[in-house]
């Protein structure tokens, strides 16, 4: 029988549980090398399966016999449960098996029991339970609960304790906002439920018994501000209830009034007051779409500048003013801008402002700090921006990178799966190209092979989105510590339907939705999920297919990231793709797996020790910067700028002395390079940052490039001023994660020209990649050196002019040559059978003297004739040097024609066609 006392004792050691859990993470997150990383992930899988034997110990014992209905609920153990559920709640802990369904269970308790404390105090919890997950119907679920709060304040004065009266108070607010929050209500509805809220608010009964000790004019103020001003946005000027605009309006500027009074500094006070404040003021048509946008922006620089994740003290970071700016603020500002483009004549670089301070805010975040919530607002604001920078596909995949890595088990394993699948696809490149035939359109091999950076990058791509509908559910995906509920499974079921949904709403995606929808299914479409997407009829079903293959290939064998007691083999799993193959498994790269041993060879590497440098690889971009030595990359930089930039100033600016233990060989050695340098940075290939080493006299471009993040280097220096058919070429194979593996391949080197606009004309510009050292085998320094070539390109391009011409001449001369040749051979063809024929004809005749001198005269024009011929074909060079001339000299018509008559009168009549008259 299950006592009280088991109870105490399950959840305090149940919470120590998760407390290690928590730590074993952060601790995973602090190696400071690969060596103390390893180590971690060690005890981290030693650890996990003990705490996954003693929860399971501790669940079965105490907690599912409860949820299996075998063991039932008394007053004393229901109100044990719930005392021990809401001191785990204020202390931060979260779990849906020993939290939330337990909750459920107690719900249907008090419901029937006389405990009305119990019972609201259930409602709360399990009201904030919801408010937090993903889904429509777990907002649906949250406001249910604290509609059934609301319905309890008949009963309000009857209860006691004041701590419970407040949930009812609470209600009022929580319940419009869960609806807001998930879009379940009308602007009709909206108001309703703030009146109701500020009538029970200004129940002079109410406020006469709690009035002293309750705050209700703040609570009322945060409900006005925090539902009429942020819903206002949620309408276009065009569709807004008037009557809405009206309210929030007129209590707006009444907050804002007073405010000021407060402080004159506008841009001190609460987002919520002053940006819904001005907002109503261009709904309302008082200011323009520009003054709402360029004040916006105003207020959001204040705040960014002033302000700090940390800076208010006693304030989680994610209630921080700074916080609230960047995550909703500046995508609120992308959406003004998409919505009322033409109406927007400001500054033209707003869009290119927002997406910047979002992108920096968004890599500064905690990352282990209530992870759960952070990482759901993070994926409902990134989804926001992404829809407004259309077509901008270098800003959208340095997104994704830093969604994918808010969750490095995520990360990790979109890592290894496009390892693994661009190795397979070189296979198939190589061996079995006709399988690619119909993707993408191509229709012959010819085309598939024309394209193969095109398939690469799709593949690459398509991994790092593959599980982006997991980071909702990072929380639950990474619970390793005990078996997970059916709720929790069906959520990561649904995980391709989140991630289509994600990527459908952002242009520059959609084209990855049918590989997150699909890389779950079987080859013939008839097992995996999600049940409704037929993967056969997708053109990039292969592509799917290698992916499928790909992602099983490392969740089996995965030592690393699960805490499997024995991770299978690559033979195992090949032996299982053997059984599917022709209906699970595509039946042609079955065989490629089972017959390329040179691919097995390569995998089992990749699968063993591969996957430590390539998690570890993860583990670096991943963790956060601010915990392990933010500046790794400038390591000892302050201490050699002045010395290095007394030595440069004849140079141009600074060349940092990143070499420098090397000593002054080093510098010399770099002052060399910069010589001949457009310009030199030296990038961290794991953060992604770079700093500007050297920039020479003369400009790669005209404005000055600052140190920054190698992505935005691309996106916003190098592309707007490539030539856009050399961008085209180049920009596939310059991006971070292709140079990886091109350092991989290649040894560590890489280089590619382009023409870069430098003031009103191209140049062409050389860029060399170099890989400066690895972390475990993988690249983790690059240096990238940018010279000018237009030079030797022009002297190129003079060479290649006088080929052209040299070629041509002699085109022209072997035309001359061969049409001579052809014209030629018939009449070299002519008198050579007179002669033949005069000789036959005398040989026939040796008793006719007169017809034999006959024949011999006629024999020695044609040979006269033909003599002449021959030298003319002789004198080539005249021909080739179009000095083929033409002399007038007198003609003997008689004789001319006795000399063809002679020539050509014996093939004639052998044809009984010939005669002639003078």
């Amino acid at each position: 029988m299950i006592t009280r006392e088991n109870i105490i004792h399950f959840y305090t050691k149940y919470k120590e549980n998760l407390k290690t859990e928590d730590q074993i993470q952060e601790n995973l997150l602090k190696a400071e090398d690969q060596e103390a990383w390893i180590e971690n992930l060690k005890n981290k899988s030693r650890m996990m399966r003990r705490l996954y034997i003693e929860n399971e110990a501790l669940l079965n014992l105490y907690i599912r016999p409860f949820l299996d209905g075998e063991a039932s609920l008394n007053e004393e153990l229901a109100r044990e449960f719930l005392h021990q559920i809401r001191m785990a709640d204020d202390e931060g802990y979260e779990d849906n098996l020993a939290m939330l369904e337990i909750l459920e269970l107690l719900d249907g308790y008090f419901q029937k029991s006389d405990d009305l404390d119990s019972y609201i105090w259930t409602l709360n919890l399990l009201g904030n339970f919801y408010n937090r997950p993903f889904s429509d119907e777990d907002g649906k679920k949250g406001a249910m609960y604290f509609d059934r709060l609301r319905a309890l304040s008949s009963r309000y004065f009857e209860i006691e304790d004041f701590d419970v009266r407040k949930r009812i108070l609470f209600s009022y607010y929580n319940f419009p906002i869960v609806l807001m929050n998930f879009n379940l209500d009308t602007s009709k509805e909206l108001l309703q439920y703030i009146d109701e809220a500020l009538e029970f608010y200004n129940d002079e009964k109410v406020r006469e018994l709690d009035g002293e000790r309750f705050d209700f004019d703040e609570l009322i103020e945060e409900l006005n501000y925090d539902l009429l001003g942020n819903s206002v946005l949620r309408f276009t000027v065009r569709e807004i209830d008037p009557e809405l605009l009206s309210r929030a309006s007129r209590v707006l500027e009444e907050y804002y009034q007073r405010e000021l009074e407060k402080n004159p500094e506008p841009y001190e006070m609460l987002d919520e007051i002053y940006c819904n404040y001005k907002s109503c003021l261009f709904y309302q048509g008082k200011i323009t779409c520009t003054e709402l946008l360029e004040d916006y922006r105003k207020f959001c620089e204040h705040s960014m500048e002033h302000d700090d994740l940390d800076s208010q003290e006693g304030v989680p970071f994610s209630d921080s003013r700074y916080f609230q700016v960047a995550i909703n603020h500046l995508p609120t500002i992308l959406e003004l801008l998409e919505k009322y483009a033409d109406e927007y004549h400001g500054a033209p670089d707003l869009r290119d402002f927002c997406v910047s301070n979002y992108v920096h805010a968004i890599r500064r975040l905690s990352r282990t700090e209530n992870d759960t919530f952070v990482n759901d607002v993070v994926w409902r604001s990134l989804r926001d921006v992404l829809k407004y920078i259309t077509g901008d596909e270098i800003n959208t995949l340095v997104l994704m990178q830093i969604m994918v890595s808010r969750d490095e088990g995520t990360a990790m394993h979109s890592a290894m799966v496009e390892q693994i699948a661009r190795r397979i696809l070189n296979v198939v490149m190589k061996k079995r190209p006709e399988l690619l035939i119909g993707t993408f359109g191509y229709e012959n091999v010819v085309e598939v092979l024309e394209n193969q950076e095109t398939i690469l990058d799709y593949v690459s791509q398509s991994a790092q989105l593959l599980d982006i509908g997991m980071i909702r559910l990072a929380s639950i995906v990474n619970k390793q510590s005990r078996q997970l509920t059916q709720r929790e499974k069906n959520g990561i079921l649904s995980h391709p339907c989140e991630g289509a949904k994600f990527v459908e709403e952002i242009p520059a995606l959609r084209k990855y939705r049918d590989a997150v929808l699909g890389h779950h299914k079987s080859w013939d479409g008839k097992i995996g999920y999600p049940a409704d997407f037929d993967n056969t009829r997708s053109n990039e079903r292969i592509l799917i297919e290698i992916l499928h293959i790909s992602d099983c290939l490392d969740a089996a064998t995965d030592f690393v990231g699960r805490s499997y007691k024995n991770a299978k083999k690559l033979e195992q799993v090949a032996e299982e793709f053997s059984w599917g193959k022709g209906s699970v498994y595509c039946p042609e790269l079955v065989e490629l797996l089972e017959e390329d041993k040179e691919l097995q060879a390569d995998l089992r590497y990749l699968l063993g020790a591969g996957r430590i440098r390539t998690c570890y690889s993860v583990y670096g971009k991943a963790v956060d910067q601010t915990e392990i030595e933010e500046s790794r990359l400038f390591t000892d930089i302050e201490n050699w700028e002045a010395s290095s930039r007394k030595q440069s100033d004849e140079e141009g600016d600074t060349i940092l002395d990143f070499l420098h233990k090397s000593g002054n060989e080093s510098r010399q050695l770099l002052g060399a390079l910069a010589r001949n340098s457009l310009i030199i940075l030296y990038v961290d290939m794991m953060s992604g940052e770079y700093k500007v080493y050297y920039r020479g006299n003369q400009r790669l471009l005209d404005k000055k490039i600052p140190d920054g993040y190698y992505g935005d280097f691309l996106k916003e220096y190098l592309a707007p001023n490539c030539e856009p058919g050399d961008w085209e070429k180049v920009r596939l194979k310059i991006r971070l994660s292709e140079l990886s593996h091109i350092f991989l391949e290649q040894e560590g080197s890489y280089e590619c020209e382009a023409r870069i606009r430098a003031k009103d004309a191209y140049r062409w510009v050389r860029f060399q990649f170099i890989c400066l050292d690895e972390e475990n085998v993988m690249p983790g320094m690059m240096t990238v050196i940018a010279t000018d070539v237009q030079e030797s390109h022009s002297r190129n391009e003079q060479l290649m002019n006088s080929l052209k011409e040299a070629y041509q001449s002699a085109e022209e001369a072997n035309k001359a040559k061969s049409i001579f040749l052809s014209s030629m051979s018939h009449d070299i063809r002519t008198p050579m059978n007179g002669i033949l024929g005069m000789t036959q004809i005398a040989m026939n005749h040796l008793n006719d003297p007169a017809r034999i001198l006959d024949c011999l005269q006629k024999i020695d024009d044609s040979s006269r004739h033909l003599l002449e011929l021959i030298n003319e074909v002789l004198d080539m060079s005249k021909i080739e040097s179009g000095d083929t001339t033409l002399h007038e000299e007198p003609l003997y018509l008689s004789k001319t024609m006795k000399i063809v008559d002679g020539v050509c009168r014996q093939a004639a009549v052998d044809k009984h066609r010939f005669s002639i008259w003078i």
